[in-house]
């Protein structure tokens, strides 16, 4: 006491801890980077909403719409289930024999290279056309003789479909009640070069019954370089049959397809043009479509609802929030078609 200079009278008052009550503990930071609660229940309630979207589809809508997230945060936010461990390899296994590498002497096979496909550089460079099968509201129908699948209406319908590959629109479908011939499709490929405004410089295809001698004739005739899908190359056949995918899943899946032909064609019209302008594409890093055919990036004012969260770069393009609402469209009234927006409460 002596040595500090202090006195009885300066000498610091002490009080239990027992006295001070929460006081007393230690207490962490809130970190700045943690969304609020009422994010993690938009979140929540866009998944309830529209389960069949993936988190990096719904990071990609929010994104649109001026929430940035992470797909990451948006699987841990919805409570999706944990990924499946996936299980070692047996052949790497001390258990499935020796695994020392001397104890093989063949030697391993080399890796066999993947085909290059061709690269669409703008709209309209390389068109990717096929067929595909769409149940109806009857389902798929599997008689016991002659022991085959009826694949034709009422039962099912054929679609032919024709996608962009350098923005990923779907230039036009058509549904058939029995398979289409190689006259039907030509037909079909005309129209979609007159709706188009021009004819591609490539078209890949497979090889079915549709694209034989008759489809060549018919794409020399219009200055088109016919092509036909490699096996493993994601620039192939690969692009429409994942558009196929997204199609069954969003529109055929999530809405019985209706027995009359024209009631078909209408639904996959409208599925079109809400594939082309309000879905964003993975590949296409989170835009539409239209707006990678247009070259325009969306003008979007980002929303930052933590509000200890630093604000780098242009302010002018960052808003702080107290809370966000959410609401859900339905685009021309198809309840398998959500349009998203976000708006600042």
């Amino acid at each position: 006491m002596a040595a500090t200079g202090w006195t009885l009278a300066k000498r610091p008052h002490y009080t239990p801890p027992d006295r001070l009550g929460e006081a007393a503990l230690v207490q962490l930071a809130q970190p700045v980077n943690r969304f609020p609660d009422y994010v993690r229940e938009l979140v929540r309630s866009l998944k309830h909403t529209v389960p069949w979207m993936g988190r990096q589809r719904l990071a990609d809508t929010l994104a649109r719409e001026g929430l940035v997230l992470a797909a990451s945060t948006v699987r841990r936010m919805a409570r999706e289930m944990p990924p499946k461990i996936e299980e070692p390899d047996p052949s790497h296994s001390d258990e499935a024999g020796d695994s020392h590498p001397l104890a093989n002497s063949t030697p391993p096979a080399p890796k066999r290279k993947l085909p290059e496909g061709i690269t669409a550089r703008y709209f309209g460079h390389v068109w990717h056309c096929d067929l595909t099968v769409v149940p109806t509201a009857l389902g798929f129908w599997l008689p016991w003789f002659p022991f085959c699948v009826w694949l034709g209406w009422p039962f099912a319908y054929w679609v032919v479909g024709v996608v962009d590959q350098h923005t990923r629109t779907p230039i036009k479908l058509k549904a058939f009640k029995q398979q289409p011939s190689s006259r039907d499709v030509r037909r079909f490929l005309q129209s979609a070069v007159k709706e188009a405004g021009k004819a591609p410089k490539h078209l890949i295809t497979d090889r079915g019954v549709q694209f034989q001698a008759d489809y060549r004739a018919w794409c020399k005739r219009f200055d088109i370089k016919p092509r036909w899908g490699a096996v493993a190359s994601h620039k192939s056949i690969a692009i429409i049959e994942r558009f196929w995918r997204s199609m069954k899943g969003e529109c055929c899946g999530r809405a019985f397809m209706p027995l009359r032909l024209p009631a078909v064609q209408a639904e996959l019209d409208c599925y079109a043009a809400w594939f082309r302008l309000h879905r964003p594409h993975q590949a296409l890093q989170g835009i539409t479509p239209e707006e990678r055919r247009a070259d325009e990036l969306p003008n979007v004012v980002r929303l930052e609802p933590r509000p200890k969260m630093p604000i780098r770069g242009d302010p002018i393009s960052v808003r702080r929030v107290a809370s966000v609402e959410l609401s859900v469209e339905r685009f021309a009234g198809r309840e398998h078609l959500p349009v998203i927006h976000l708006e600042a409460a």
